[in-house]
């Protein structure tokens, strides 16, 4: 055993102490775990001190401890003042303990209990115990911190914090809060629920929500409205969370409260000009659409115009030069066989018969197409659709062409389906095949050939007009079908018509739902296109 904590009898002795076992004393001491323990007399010299004394105070003040020392020889001048003064106060009879921490320990705290050693009244000494405190000291001043900071936090938030009860009674209200809602006290608080404070729409809602967090639901965040002291209301974002015990059990509930109302108010502001917005966008797509649909209204009454004005110019060209002509025709040769009869040889006579016969002969066709024309421009054309053999309509126009067609040594033949069935009005048919049959004789030389096919493709009968005549350019092919071009600017053949049979083909195509349109190459001949819808049980 170190001898430095052995106790001097004769000290003892001489101060009046009776003698006791100091050996089972100081084992006794030396079962203190951390702690110090020493004595010193009246003259502050160490009487006693166990084993951690020794080894704290050596190593601080770098020195070895014995007994007799006197204790302020051991420690620093500058802590001398709180020593003396606390031992004297002790030998005065005081019992009493100090929180205190040694020099160059941070963060190392003991409480030090100062007892007087009597010797039936007189104090002869003092014993003095160094507990280590230092983990509950250091856990103090971390929940003063924590508090501190909670404070800070709390008066610096910019959100109020409530804590409510199970039930909703309001236990802790920051003073954000009680700003929030009109400056209230913490006396107005007492007793209310948060609940009392929900504007009456949004209470049903809160109140449904409050009772699944104290059952243990999860509610992250929502919005709802608060009521102010003066009757008026604003908005809140809140932020919930459930307070609770080590046993993992609900037992308060948090409520971060944040005011957006003027986020709120900007929204519905900015819903309302967005509202605002797409009314008079509406509003101008609207105008815009009458607007267009009158310059569509407009454009189409100048087509009309254009066509009236280009038929208008069409009829007097026909009645001015296609009428007037063969008429000249007529009377001339009429003339001749009246005034010359007897002069004239028999192949004259005949010769001028047929002039006129044939004169009169298209003639006729050019009044028929004028007058089927101008039915179809005054809305009076009647049309009648029925189921024909369109192998028996084409073979009846084949015979109408055929002495024109034999007159040049021409060639026609058929390809087509003998069963198919068109549904179209028979007139107009007739008219439509038998002006393409005629031009198609008209502009093909002698010992030329006309094919006609016919083909089912896609709920309609295509009929194809081929000739090997002289053709037509890309740009000739452009105008045809046109009421406003004059066909004397079409092709070079020496062989001209009025145009006014294929203006015929297309609008009686058109009536009937089939349209038509051209191949040709200049040169090589023509093929003229038009559909007519299959005839089907159902219609």
């Amino acid at each position: 055993m170190n001898n430095s904590t052995l106790i001097d009898t004769k000290i003892i002795n001489q101060k009046g102490l009776r003698t006791f076992d100091y050996k089972n004393l100081l084992d006794s001491l030396m079962e203190i775990n951390n702690d110090f323990v020493w004595f010193v007399d009246k003259n502050f010299r160490l009487i006693l001190f166990n084993q951690n004394f020794g080894a704290f105070f050596s190593k601080r003040y770098s020195r070895e401890i014995k007994i007799n020392d006197d204790f302020f020889s051991i420690i620093n001048i500058h802590e001398k003042d709180f020593w003396q003064e606390s031992i004297n106060k002790t030998l005065n009879g005081h019992k009493f303990f100090i929180d205190y921490s040694f020099d160059n320990y941070e963060n190392d705290y003991y409480r030090i209990y100062f007892n007087p050693i009597r010797n039936g009244e007189e104090v002869i000494g003092v014993s003095i115990y160094a507990q280590n405190i230092s983990e509950s000291k250091l856990a103090e001043e971390k929940m003063l911190k924590s508090e501190l900071l909670s404070q800070s936090i709390l008066s610096t938030s910019p959100d109020g914090i409530v804590t409510t009860e199970l039930d909703g009674t309001i236990s802790f209200a920051s003073d954000k809060f009680m700003q929030m809602v009109g400056n209230i006290s913490i006396e107005e608080l007492f007793g209310k629920k948060l609940s009392d404070f929900v504007f009456k729409e949004d209470s049903e809602k809160f109140i449904e929500n409050l009772h699944g967090l104290s059952q243990g639901k999860h509610c992250n965040s929502y919005i709802f409205r608060l009521i102010r002291n003066d009757g008026t209301f604003f908005y809140v974002e809140s932020k919930i969370d459930v307070i609770r015990n080590e046993e993992g059990q609900p037992i308060q509930i948090l409520f971060i409260l944040r005011d957006i109302t003027d986020r709120i108010e900007a929204e519905l502001e900015r819903e309302k000009l967005l509202q605002d917005i797409a009314y008079s966008r509406d509003q101008i797509e609207q105008e815009a659409a009458k607007y267009v649909e009158l310059n569509n209204q407009l454009f189409e009454s100048e087509r009309k115009l254009e066509e009236l004005n280009s038929a208008k110019d069409k009829l007097f060209s026909i009645i001015g030069h296609d009428l007037k002509n063969p008429f000249i025709t007529l009377l001339g040769f009429s003339e001749m066989l009246v005034e010359d009869f007897n002069e004239l040889s028999d192949e004259e006579k005949k010769e001028y018969i047929k002039t006129i016969y044939d004169t009169a002969r298209n003639t006729q066709k050019l009044l028929e197409n004028l007058l089927s024309w101008a039915r179809a421009q005054s809305g009076r054309l009647q049309i009648n659709l029925e189921p024909l053999s369109i192998k028996n309509v084409i073979k009846e126009n084949i015979e109408l062409v055929k002495s024109q067609a034999e007159k040049k040594n021409i060639k026609i033949t058929v390809s087509m389906n003998s069963s198919l069935m068109v549904y179209a009005d028979k007139n107009l048919l007739d008219t439509i095949i038998r002006n393409l049959l005629t031009n198609a004789i008209k502009f093909t030389g002698e010992n030329g050939t006309i094919k006609i096919i016919t083909k089912d493709e896609d709920g309609f009968v295509k009929i194809c007009v081929e000739d090997t005549g002289v053709g037509l350019s890309e740009e000739d092919v452009k105008k045809l079908f046109r009421i406003d071009v004059n066909v004397k600017e079409i092709g070079k053949s020496k062989e001209k018509g009025t145009g006014l049979g294929l203006i015929l083909c297309k609008e009686f195509c058109e009536k009937q739902g089939g349209k038509i349109w051209v191949e040709s190459q200049l040169g090589k001949g023509s093929k003229f296109y038009f559909t007519v819808p299959i005839y089907s049980p159902s219609k």
